[in-house]
């Protein structure tokens, strides 16, 4: 094996594992500072990056309220299946995602406008707007 074959198979697992050790490093962040948020994340394995695409999403769903434009659970749902392909991803995770937020006052008037028509929520929001 020659010289330059073998540096750039290297550099490939010095790469690889640089991404372990990030991933492994977020997830003990996520351990640390243990909320509802942190804890859905780290149920299910969500990255650095897919978190910072997820706040991105929140960001830009809070400004179209500010703007007065509507926003529907299912377009949300839509990108957050963007960010988180295949096995990792369901509605479920996005609902939850959304409530999290609300439940740690970020991002709290997203949820209601996604998902607060649903009769599962409707007393859930109305105590919470009552007792907090």
């Amino acid at each position: 094996m020659e010289l330059a074959e073998r540096i750039k198979r290297l550099e490939q697992v010095n790469k690889k594992l640089q991404a372990e050790i990030d991933f492994l490093s977020f997830r003990l962040d996520l351990i640390a500072n243990k909320s509802p948020v942190t804890e859905l994340l780290y149920e299910c394995n969500v990255t650095q990056e897919q978190y910072t695409k997820i706040m991105d999403l929140m960001d830009s769903l809070r400004n179209k309220l500010d703007r007065g434009e509507k926003i529907s659970n299912g377009e949300y749902e839509t990108e957050m299946k963007k960010i988180m392909p295949g096995s990792q991803y369901d509605y479920h995770f996005a609902e939850a995602m959304a409530r999290a937020f609300m439940e740690e006052r970020r991002w709290e008037e997203v949820f209601p406008a996604l998902y607060g028509d649903f009769a599962k929520y409707k007393t859930y929001l109305q105590d919470r707007g009552k007792g907090e």
